[in-house]
């Protein structure tokens, strides 16, 4: 078996790179899982150099592969995508109460004023979205999924939108409410311009140009949603998966003490960093191991929907990439 050329170029490479990728951080999240403390801290914060020529080398490895072997990676990527996007449904929701309380906490009428009317100028996009996407992916007598998902983009959110407005949903608000209606009028749009069903995607022949802002808005997303969900595992033992009580507070008073003395002698510092780390307790090393193995299974699912985010979920057939090479 010989490295492919022509049959590996397009969705064929994306499938190679990504599955690198994937089993890349998948390694790590086994490796962390299995071997004691101080060898997963070395796993996870060590040895880059050798991890970068290691990953380098799975690359290479991966154009030795057969096409119909990536091809059901993909197909795996499709299914596992879905857990990723219903990851960034609860980052988008943690970070929409986020902003959402810091616009309220201000106390001023004007901030107030702002919070209602990005939340109305959300819902009436949406709503002008979603009625110009009936007419782009439903109006043909077989678009029937078509127009069930679409109404159900619509159905849904007034019903959680009016519910987190009541007196029943005691930590209800709208605003979060309009962030994830429309993220979820994106991920319906995205679905739709996927389909490869010409009776009802009246922008299958388009040019290549939105597609491209459509590609930078996935891959925007998708790194938000990373970026401040790893910045949460890193500072504050992910809040997005549950908080540990006293081992959380131990964190922070520790980050407290570490910020009081931060004009210390480097030194002293180091080496007080050094006493704690061998004096951490074994309920604080499982804690790091947990933030440690939730890092790298979120990379392995984000690098799954970076398969499909790149290749329009697999749709942009290419039929001299779906044959064997030898």
């Amino acid at each position: 078996m010989s490295a492919c050329s022509d049959a590996c170029k397009g969705d064929q490479a994306v499938y190679r790179i990504t599955l690198a990728l994937t089993l890349f951080f998948a390694a790590h999240a086994f490796l962390v899982t299995l071997v004691p403390y101080a060898f997963a801290k070395e796993i996870h914060t060590a040895c880059f150099g050798v991890k970068v020529l290691m990953f380098i080398g799975m690359v290479i490895g991966m154009f030795y592969m057969e096409n119909e072997s990536l091809n059901q990676f993909a197909e795996a990527c499709r299914v596992i995508s879905l857990i990723f996007l219903v990851f960034q449904s609860i980052v988008i929701i943690d970070y929409a109460y986020t902003l959402h309380f810091w616009m309220i906490d201000k106390e001023q009428t004007s901030w107030d004023i702002a919070n209602l009317s990005l939340s109305g100028l959300m819902i009436a996009s949406v709503i002008t979205v979603v009625g110009l996407m009936f007419h782009w992916f439903a109006d043909g007598s077989s678009c029937g999924l078509e127009k069930f998902v679409l109404s159900m983009t619509i159905i849904v959110p007034f019903f959680y939108t009016v519910a987190a407005c009541t007196d029943y949903i005691p930590h209800g608000a709208l605003f979060p409410s309009a962030c994830v209606t429309g993220y979820a009028t994106y991920i319906a749009y995205t679905a739709m311009l996927s389909s490869t069903n010409g009776e009802c995607n009246t922008l299958i022949d388009r040019s290549g140009g939105a597609s491209q802002w459509e590609l930078a808005i996935g891959i925007i997303i998708a790194v938000a949603s990373i970026t401040f969900t790893t910045w949460n595992i890193g500072s504050q033992s992910s809040k997005l998966f549950g908080a540990r009580g006293e081992d959380e507070k131990n964190d922070q008073i520790k980050m407290g003490d570490n910020y009081q003395d931060q004009d210390a002698d480097e030194k002293k510092d180091n080496d007080e960093e050094e006493e704690e780390e061998e004096n951490i307790s074994e309920e604080e090393q499982a804690a790091k191991k947990y933030d440690w193995i939730v890092f790298h299974i979120l990379m392995t699912v984000a690098s799954m929907y970076a398969c499909m985010l790149l290749t329009s979920w697999s749709t942009n057939v290419n039929s001299e990439a779906m044959n064997h090479f030898t």
